[in-house]
This record gives structure tokens, C-alpha cells and sequence, in this order.
């Protein structure tokens, strides 16, 4: 390492830098006055949603809405008044099976209207024989002779007893029925008078 004298200045040297220090340095000093805060740390992160709280009550009823608009209008009935009031009627009292000719009278229909004359199941459920069909005048009436030799107004097969004559309108649909008395002969009976 250091030999001889050369150890010598620097022992000399450090002790005078002690010194100095020494020397230098005063009584402590009084504590200095308390600095600012520091800025605000970031924000921590959300904590976890509360429980959902419980339903309120249930509020007040609101007021009426108002009235919607009027529907369209409903499609017009038939005629009324050839509905209620149509009628037909028989002008013979005794007629018989295979009768070619049956006189009628109709009233209460439509005015120029195509009125078919039936006899309801006369050929047994559901067939209904045609006697003939008729057209009313201005008034809605007509008295016609329906049937031919053709094609007979009661059919030929037809047994004694009462059935329905039925009048159909082909325009609305009105209808009238009356009964039809079909008999053994022409000829009443000499001891009922049937």
C-alpha cells in the first residue's frame, strides 16, 4: 500500500476536513412549519350493486280514455216490411194428388220480385217439390195459376193429408207458408162432407 511518508498528508488531510466539519456546523435549528397536502389519489374502483329495494305502492287509477270512433255501418236488412207482412194462400179448398193446376194468392213482397212456390217435403225430408214461381206487381202482390200438365202443380205420388205450401221471395229472402190439404177425390165425402 502507502509507504513511508506518503500516509502522512492524507491523515493530516482528513483530519482537517473534520475539523471544518466541525467547525461549520451551527446549533439545530427549529423544526420547519408543516407543508400542503398532497393532490387527491385516483378513485377506487365501484363496489358491487346493492340488493334491489322492495316494490312501492301501487299509484293512483288514471283518468278514462276517451271514447273510440264509431264502427262502420252494418250491412241493410232485408225488406222488413215484405218479411213480416208476406203471405200467400190457397183459393181452392180440395185438391188431390197429381192436380195440374194450383191457383195462389201473394201479397207482401218486394214489388217486382220472383216469388217461387214450393211444396215443403213433399218428396220426402229435404226435397221439397217446385210448384211454380210468380212475379209480383208494383204492390208486391199477384194471384197466379201455377203447375201445367207438364209438370203438375201436387205431384202424382202425393198422399192424402196436410202439407206446408211454402212462398219464397228471391230478392231478401221473404218467405210466407200456408197449408195445403190434399184429399182422395174432388168429391167430398157424402157422410162427413170431407
Amino acid at each position: 500500500m502507502f509507504k513511508g511518508k506518503a500516509i502522512y498528508p492524507l491523515v493530516i488531510l482528513s483530519l482537517i476536513g473534520m475539523l471544518l466539519v466541525a467547525a461549520c456546523a451551527g446549533p439545530a435549528g427549529e423544526a420547519g412549519s408543516a407543508g400542503s397536502a398532497g393532490a387527491a389519489g385516483p378513485a377506487g374502483a365501484a363496489g358491487a350493486a346493492g340488493a334491489a329495494g322492495a316494490a312501492g305502492p301501487a299509484g293512483p287509477a288514471g283518468a278514462d280514455g276517451s271514447d273510440g270512433s264509431d264502427g262502420a255501418n252494418g250491412k241493410n236488412g232485408a225488406d222488413g216490411s215484405a218479411a213480416r207482412f208476406a203471405s200467400v194462400a190457397v183459393s181452392t179448398a180440395r185438391n188431390v194428388a197429381g192436380q195440374e193446376t194450383l191457383k195462389v194468392t201473394l201479397s207482401g213482397f218486394s214489388r217486382k220480385d220472383t216469388i217461387t212456390v214450393t211444396i215443403v217435403e213433399a218428396n220426402g225430408p229435404g226435397g221439397d217439390h217446385t210448384v211454380g214461381s210468380a212475379k209480383t206487381n208494383g204492390s208486391g202482390a199477384v194471384e197466379a195459376t201455377l203447375g201445367s200438365a207438364g209438370s203438375p202443380a201436387i205431384p202424382s205420388g202425393l198422399g192424402v193429408g196436410v202439407y206446408t205450401l211454402k212462398a219464397t221471395g228471391g230478392r231478401d229472402g221473404a218467405s210466407a207458408t200456408t197449408a195445403l190439404h190434399v184429399k182422395a177425390t174432388l168429391l167430398p165425402d157424402p157422410i162427413t162432407g170431407e
